[in-house]
């Protein structure tokens, strides 16, 4: 094999390892974030009834918890 050749196969394995590694390093972080986001959810459901817990997302989203009405005795 001549030397461009080689140069030739390299660039391309690495073209092909870059749009891979870039978009296992996004699913990576947004599996992180997720996890985290489940962790706060937990700790959120902990909450006495009757709680309410909102959330905005930095895509603008949001995310109302609310763990349902408070139990009364009403006589």
């Amino acid at each position: 094999m001549a030397t461009h050749d080689v140069i030739g196969v390299g660039l391309m394995v690495l073209g092909s390892a870059v749009p891979l590694m870039t978009l296992w390093l996004r699913l990576h972080f947004r599996l992180r974030q997720e996890r985290e986001r489940r962790d706060y959810l937990q700790t959120a459901t902990a909450l006495p009834a009757g709680s309410r817990v909102r959330e905005q997302r930095e895509d603008g989203t949001r995310l109302v918890l609310d763990l349902g009405p408070a139990t009364r005795n009403e006589c």
